[in-house]
């Protein structure tokens, strides 16, 4: 089955397995999770009721979300992947022409990575940049 719905007391819950069926929904106006990420957003930032209250009533969440869908536009994604891609070949080409003793690859992956993340969507001057040692308080 794609799709099933649930009579609930205020509505209707729809659980949909079909993935061009879900994507399709998601692009849909018509569909909105606003009122779930709005309890969301109470719930996980533990906000008062008076501040509930101002994210249900405000633009808020609207603007949060339209600056996330802007960030994932595909152009943004292809200028994060240069500048990370771009760092991670750096490190290749050093352990290429230099060698490279790994006492724990994990460890050098994971830096590797972290350092390429936080490099293409802060810049070089994101913390980790600066001290590769707050990658352990990632963990």
């Amino acid at each position: 089955m794609p799709i099933a719905s649930l009579q609930m007391l205020w509505g209707k819950i729809y659980a949909i397995w079909d993935p061009f069926l879900a994507q399709a929904v998601l692009k849909s106006r018509a569909c909105s999770f606003d009122e779930f990420s709005k309890d969301f957003a109470g719930r996980i930032f533990d906000l008062t009721s008076k501040s509930s209250r101002q994210v249900h009533e405000t633009k808020v969440l609207d603007d949060f979300n339209e600056g996330i869908h802007a960030g994932l536009r595909p152009v943004h994604i292809q200028e994060l992947s240069v500048v990370a891609c771009g760092y991670i070949s750096g490190r290749l080409n050093e352990v290429a022409s230099n060698g490279l003793e790994i006492p724990n690859l994990f460890l050098w992956v994971r830096e590797v990575i972290t350092i390429a993340s936080t490099r293409a969507l802060f810049g070089r001057e994101n913390p980790f940049d600066k001290d590769p040692s707050l990658i352990e308080d990632l963990a």
